[in-house]
């Protein structure tokens, strides 16, 4: 049987890989509503909330980061579906954006704190035919770790997947 797997710039030995694969990462309280942020061997960064809501703004807050995690991820897989399936594209952005109601957060009457709703707004620069754009889509939307763990959690997600030449 053979065990290497080649996705686009990947090359991967199938036999080697983990299970699971885990992620994680380590806070420390660096003061007011900031944590300092470490994550495998890369620098670290702070984490804070808006003035509007008792932060210092030193960093991006929790949900920032969240749609930034969404937008990466969203990315790599776009972009390991589009080298399986020969989509040509010369450019990709990327926009994700989500709510929440505060009154949950600080447990005002029967507000909940729950993300309800995640916008993700993606345009890529290519010449394909729409159909092309709307198969990776579909495979994405089967395969993104993020968006299928916000699918699942009862998350509804609104795309709006667009191509320009």
């Amino acid at each position: 049987m053979e065990t290497k797997l080649q996705k686009g710039h990947l090359e991967l030995d199938v036999a080697q890989l983990p299970e699971a694969l885990e992620f994680g990462a380590k806070g420390v309280w660096q003061g007011g509503l900031k944590m300092q942020i470490r994550v495998r061997d890369l620098a670290p960064f702070v984490l804070d909330e808006p003035k509007e809501i008792g932060g210092e703004n030193a960093g991006p807050a929790p949900l920032e980061t969240l749609m930034a995690a969404h937008i990466e991820c969203t990315a790599v897989t776009f972009m390991v579906i589009a080298e399986e399936m020969g989509f040509d594209y010369s450019g990709l952005e990327i926009e994700a954006a989500c709510a929440i109601d505060p009154k949950g957060f600080l447990a005002v009457g029967e507000a909940t704190p729950e993300i309800k709703v995640v916008t993700t707004k993606l345009v890529v620069a290519t010449t394909e035919p729409p159909e092309r754009l709307q198969a990776v889509q579909a495979a994405y939307r089967r395969r993104c770790p993020v968006y299928t763990t916000f699918r699942r959690a009862g998350v509804e997600m609104k795309d709006v997947w667009k191509s320009l030449p």
